[in-house]
């Protein structure tokens, strides 16, 4: 009788625990796929909407509609999940100022951006794409681009070598706020199809990226450039964006709102808007930068103001600094001790009306505005009037500060005051004009013995007295004759001409303020620093003003 086999129990159970193996791999395989899968998915819907909010901004700069707002603000239940992401460690962005929220429905059927199925946080004016609920993989939340490390994509790339792209970067201005950034000279052995370019404005926290290769900023400031493709990545390049000097003297600008560009040395210059910089302008602050008014009229066409800087000033020998009110003269040209008591003690700018100084104010705009754009503007020459004045008796004139009109003078410390700040007194201006006060003066006379490079006088401009006999009386054009003027970087006769009034009270006198620099009248005792108190209703041939410009904070 033949025996019948089967299978043992041995053999039965070993059969099972096979199986309970493969089936717990497929199982662990089948996840694992799955989450892959999503991560691919949550990773191209980044791009894609990253890419969207990228042409949406362009768009709305284009087409000059950047204040339309996109998505709705942040509330109710939509600004308590903001506040989880933007408070997380993960998202890397801590800020919520500017984002609105974007659902997939309005993303989908409002801005018809195909391929996204999720909600973000987004702010559009730095083009940042916040994932609303985010992703876990791995142990690990994601909800940006930046936070993605190398190599989790479906496929990895792999580089054929270890080299990095190299590329060129340049910068140009196209408009008022706007640059121009333009890659080029790609050098990669690999085949790249497609370089993305990522950007960030330094010290900011997040990076943008675009797959153009030329595009445009609106802010200016240093940035890091990067060539991304995948888990390739070049070397981070930094580059300064900011308009220069001779840029704009190139293209004539004229500036529709206060712009900051950049001098010859690296200097910041913030010109308001309404001017261009003048064709006989240096490129260094040093030299003499000059500004011209072409935007605001008739009256006022054609003024030109010299920058003087506060603060440090880079030049070929290295830097200097100009420190705002740390800086006084006596009379007679010499620098008195710094602090805070000769200060007050010389200069009385409160407004009040003890001793008949009723135009004297207080000039604490002035000298906050100075300290934060670091400096303001002083006329190029003393004040002018459209016409020659003959005799005392002439009705006002606007004020003007260009060398084709005559010197105003006849005229008393309070008109001037009054001529001066009707100049410029707009409410929806950047800047302002007023009187020249003595803390702007003694600034002028520090940056201009500082960077005097007439090489056949001496650097102590304090004291200038020997081109005291450039003016002539009655208010006659005295600029006729240039070989007698006195013109130190761009800016005429501190040290000739006329006394000029400021807001500077003098209490040692009644009824008296204080008019200052050299004059044609009193070539022996006067200096570029020297005061001459006089009534403030008083006026004469030799009494004259000159106007600055100061930029509102």
């Amino acid at each position: 009788m033949r025996n019948k086999k089967g299978i043992t129990l041995v053999s039965l159970v070993i059969t099972i625990i096979v199986l309970s193996i493969l089936a717990s791999i497929a199982t662990y395989s089948g996840i694992s796929v799955i989450k892959s899968s999503k991560f691919t998915a949550f990773t191209a819907e980044l791009k894609i909407m990253q890419t969207g909010v990228n042409t949406i901004y362009e768009d709305s700069k284009k087409n000059e509609n950047g204040s339309e707002q996109y998505g709705d603000l942040l509330t109710g239940e939509v600004q308590e999940q903001a506040n989880k992401v933007f408070t997380s460690e993960a998202a890397g962005i801590t800020d919520q100022t500017g984002y609105r929220y974007w659902s997939s429905n309005y993303i989908k059927n409002t801005l018809k951006i195909e391929g996204v199925e999720q909600s973000f946080f987004v702010n559009l004016e730095k083009r940042s794409v916040v994932s609303y609920e985010g992703l876990e993989y791995e142990g690990e939340t994601y909800y940006t681009l930046e936070q993605l490390p190398n190599g989790l994509y479906n496929v990895e790339y792999n580089a054929p070598n270890a080299e990095t792209p190299t590329f060129d970067v340049k910068t140009e201005t196209i408009g008022d706020d706007k640059w121009k950034i333009t890659i080029s000279n790609i050098q990669y052995s690999g085949y790249i199809d497609k370089w993305q370019v990522a950007y960030q404005l330094e010290n900011s926290d997040y990076w943008i990226t675009t797959k153009e290769l030329s595009f445009v900023v609106n802010e200016e400031g240093n940035y890091n450039i990067q060539l991304v493709n995948e888990n390739i990545k070049s070397e981070s390049k930094k580059l300064q964006v900011v308009t220069t000097v001779e840029e704009v003297r190139s293209e004539g600008k004229v500036f529709e709102k206060k712009t900051t560009i950049q001098d010859t040395f690296g200097n910041k210059v913030v010109v308001p808007e309404g001017f261009k910089v003048a064709q006989d302008s240096a490129n260094d602050v040093t030299g003499g930068m000059v500004i011209e008014d072409v935007s605001h009229g008739s009256t006022t066409a054609g003024s030109q103001f010299v920058w003087i800087p506060v603060g440090t000033v880079k030049y070929s020998g290295g830097a200097k600094t100009i420190n705002l009110d740390r800086y006084t003269f006596a009379d007679d040209g010499t620098p008195t001790a710094q602090g805070d008591n000769v200060i007050d003690s010389l200069y009385q700018e409160l407004a009040t009306s003890s001793y008949g100084n009723t135009t004297a104010k207080d000039i604490a705009a002035f000298k906050t505005s100075a300290v934060k754009n670091g400096g303001y503007y002083i006329g190029r020459y003393e004040a002018r009037t459209a016409t020659e004045r003959a005799s005392e008796t002439d009705a006002l004139t606007a004020v003007t500060v260009k060398p084709s009109d005559y010197v105003y003078n006849y005229i008393t410390q309070q008109q001037a005051a009054t001529q001066c700040r009707n100049m410029y007194n707009s409410s929806t201006s950047s800047f302002t004009s007023d009187l020249i006060n003595s803390y702007a003066w003694d600034t002028a006379i520090v940056f201009l013995q500082e960077f005097d490079n007439r090489s056949s006088k001496p650097k102590v401009y304090s004291r200038q007295t020997s081109l005291n006999t450039s003016f002539v009386e009655k208010g006659t054009n005295n600029l006729s004759n240039t070989e007698q003027q006195d013109k130190i970087c761009n800016i005429w006769d501190m040290a000739s001409s006329d006394f000029e009034w400021t807001t500077e009270t003098d209490t040692n006198s009644d009824g008296s303020c204080v008019g200052r620099g050299g004059c044609y009248f009193s070539i022996s005792s006067s200096y570029t620093s020297y005061r001459h108190n006089t009534s403030t209703t008083g006026t004469s041939s030799f009494h004259s003003f000159r106007p600055s410009l100061y930029l509102k904070n």
